[in-house]
């Protein structure tokens, strides 16, 4: 059996996680939200960046 040991996350991912989430609740948006923004900003990018490959 193979059981994957889980590292506690470090003081500078901590850190980040704090930023982000301050920053999430600054703009009134839920985690899910921002989740959905963000796939909606890359794909808008990706599209964009497809259209200048041709």
């Amino acid at each position: 059996m193979h059981f994957e040991t889980v590292k506690p996350p470090n003081k500078h991912t901590k850190a980040m996680g704090e930023l982000i989430r301050k920053a999430r609740e600054e703009a009134g948006l839920s985690q899910e939200e921002l989740a959905k923004k963000y796939i909606v900003e890359e794909l808008l990018f990706l599209i964009w960046k497809m259209g200048r490959w041709k």
